[in-house]
């Protein structure tokens, strides 16, 4: 969908382009053009950022579902060891089972946070195109 928009509000500044580029060339018009291509290159920023952002979602959930994994089997090894009385073994077991717990919480913050800045670049992007909209209907407002 992000390439639908990005691509479909291409071809508008291209054909906004073209047409305002037949004018006269009043620098009035020129710099509302300019002003068009800017937002089209924030948007593109702006989507190129979320899909930066869901991929480091997805690799950090990765991390996490393993370190997950790592924890559980220390947890049920020291539970094995504490049974078989061998409790220097188990707290052996349960050092490197904090370890993974500490990874597993930095794993969570690295997640919240990429999920806060997937939020503010969607919300960038879509002031972004609300912007462009505005500007293209001054612009179409201003040529008549």
């Amino acid at each position: 969908m992000n390439k639908l928009l990005a691509a479909s509000l291409g071809c508008l500044l291209v054909v906004s382009i073209n047409v305002y580029a037949a004018d006269d060339g009043s620098s009035d018009i020129k710099q509302d053009v300019q002003g068009i291509q800017k937002e089209k290159r924030d948007i593109v920023k702006d989507n190129r950022d979320i899909s930066h952002d869901k991929k480091d979602i997805n690799k950090n959930y990765k991390e996490l579902n393993k370190d997950r994994a790592d924890r559980n089997y220390l947890q049920s090894q020291e539970n094995r060891e504490i049974k078989e009385g061998d409790l220097k073994d188990a707290k052996s077991l349960e050092n490197k089972r904090e370890k993974e717990q500490v990874e597993i919480n930095h794993e969570k913050r690295d997640i919240n946070k990429d999920k806060a800045d997937l939020a503010k670049d969607r919300a960038d992007r879509n002031k972004d195109v609300k912007k462009l909209k505005h500007e293209r209907a001054d612009l179409h407002h201003d040529k008549k």
